[in-house]
């Protein structure tokens, strides 16, 4: 094995994307080893960062113009340390715990709102729902969608190269729309309600309304979410074929 630092750097070298088409010179490159494969120098672990992006195991030519053979050819992110990759995860598990848990708050409120006769007791109720929401729902759902986003990117996941991963993201993302824009005012206007008229609202219609709207769209939203989590844990079963990635960590 040589090390590519012995290499003289007197030519920039060009890494080829997968079709053999060169991208800018490198401004970082680093090979930690050469092997041969096939009677052809290979590139051990090759990663190069080009003006917008890293490429590891790419075709390349290297300082020589010795045409490397390469792996997969694709764009790779920079990657994370260690620490950073457990953190992310950590705050991504967490959020999720939290976004998850306050949805079933939420429901089991809701499931006792319909047993009270005690004007004050409903709006106790309904008023710890929307605090549930504000503080708790909503920050973790923004945490979630943060940590993991940048889970993908900062890792050999990637936000597009697979399905799960898209399936992901964009229910993800259709989940927090459908919160700020709906579920939520839905959950608020309970809180409203009661706080003008207490018991009152047992002949309100639009109290009814909101409150069988949160109750339905609540359920379907934390299911939505367990089924994320399902995703998680069984990818290849979902959303990827039978050479899915299973096992394969970022």
């Amino acid at each position: 094995m040589l090390a590519l630092d012995q290499i003289s750097a007197r030519k920039s070298p060009r890494p080829c994307a997968a079709n053999g088409t060169q991208v800018p010179p490198l401004a970082h490159f680093h090979a930690p080893a050469i092997a041969v494969k096939n009677g052809k120098p290979y590139i051990s672990g090759i990663t190069g960062m080009t003006n917008s992006s890293v490429y590891r195991n790419a075709t390349c030519t290297d300082w020589n113009g010795t045409e490397k053979i390469a792996k997969e050819g694709v764009p790779m992110h920079i990657q994370a340390n260690q620490s950073v990759r457990m953190f992310l995860k950590c705050v991504h598990i967490f959020s999720v715990c939290v976004w998850i848990g306050g949805g079933l708050a939420v429901l089991v409120l809701l499931y006792n709102d319909k047993q009270t006769s005690n004007g004050d007791e409903l709006f106790a109720y309904n008023h710890a729902i929307k605090s549930i929401d504000d503080y708790l729902i909503k920050p973790a759902a923004i945490g979630t969608f943060t940590s993991g986003a940048l889970i993908c990117l900062l890792t050999n996941w990637g936000l597009t190269k697979h399905r799960w991963i898209i399936v992901k993201w964009a229910v993800t993302l259709a989940a927090i729309a459908f919160g700020a824009l709906f579920l939520g005012p839905w959950l608020k206007e309970l809180s409203t309600i009661t706080g003008m008229d207490r018991l009152a609202v047992f002949d309100d219609n639009g109290y009814f309304r909101a409150y069988h709207l949160g109750v339905v769209f609540g359920f379907v939203q934390t299911a939505v979410l367990l089924f994320l989590v399902l995703i998680s844990i069984f990818k290849p079963a979902f959303v990827t074929g039978k050479n899915g990635m299973a096992g394969t960590k970022p």
